[in-house]
């Protein structure tokens, strides 16, 4: 991945600027809507409060469907809830987009909410190759390689038939429903969020193919489409 699509950024505020005219963009591509899934961590977190800031007015928001790359299976009032912390930031501003909203319900047993999450996906987002696509998928990354809720010793996520499974974190135990790779790679765009020295190790070993690289989930993002990774410039850092 030396020749990986890479833009670097101050902040990760202008990240959220450059993902939100992205999105613009593609809304303007289409008549219709467009399938949006979001990760968890801190970078959305800034994303959802720049588009209560600056763009309420300045997007046509039931024009998009929103979806989760993963979530913990916890309660959605639960802090650790990405859908929750989603809400709380951005969704309880607009009431109106109820209708486009695909949580995951993270209260449900894990097998059966990936059943349900798996096929209500099947029907509500346009296939290719008998796959749902993704108009955009935004990823984060950890400081472990994981992307989504797929960990370096769950690497069979990446290849799993379904379109959303269960993962467990290999240090809390803890359920997590994600997508799949089988998902992910389909998608027409993927864009990696990456902020934070904390990740610079990880990133510099993917970008550069070196030390165990390839065991790294987020290395073995390569979708169809469009793939590229919007860092910040303490993710270069190298030692």
């Amino acid at each position: 991945m030396k020749d990986m699509n890479l833009t670097v950024f101050d902040s990760a505020q202008a990240i959220a600027e450059n993902i939100t005219a992205r999105i613009k963009k593609l809304l303007t591509e289409t008549d219709g809507k467009i399938s949006l899934a979001i990760s968890g961590g801190n970078t959305p977190t800034t994303l959802f409060k720049y588009w209560i800031e600056q763009c309420i007015e300045s997007i046509d928001w039931k024009r998009i469907l929103f979806f989760w790359v993963d979530e913990r299976c916890v309660s959605t009032t639960s802090l650790e809830s990405n859908y929750g912390k989603a809400k709380r930031i951005f969704f309880d501003k607009l009431p109106s987009l109820s209708e486009n909203i695909y949580f995951i319900n993270g209260e449900n047993l894990p097998e059966l909410e990936a059943a349900f999450q798996s096929e209500r996906l099947l029907q509500t987002v346009a296939r290719n190759n008998g796959i749902p696509q993704f108009d955009l998928i935004l990823l984060g990354m950890g400081n472990d390689g994981h992307t989504a809720s797929i960990f370096p010793n769950q690497m069979t996520l990446l290849v799993s038939g379904k379109f959303y499974d269960v993962g467990i974190h290999p240090h809390t135990n803890q359920n997590r429903i994600t997508l799949t790779g089988s998902v992910i790679n389909n998608a027409k765009n993927v864009l990696f969020m990456v902020t934070g020295s904390d990740k610079a190790k990880i990133f510099n070993d993917i970008r550069y193919h070196q030390n165990g690289w390839i065991t790294y989930p987020a290395s073995h993002i390569k979708p169809v489409g469009y793939l590229e990774w919007l860092v910040d410039v303490d993710v270069l850092k190298r030692d």
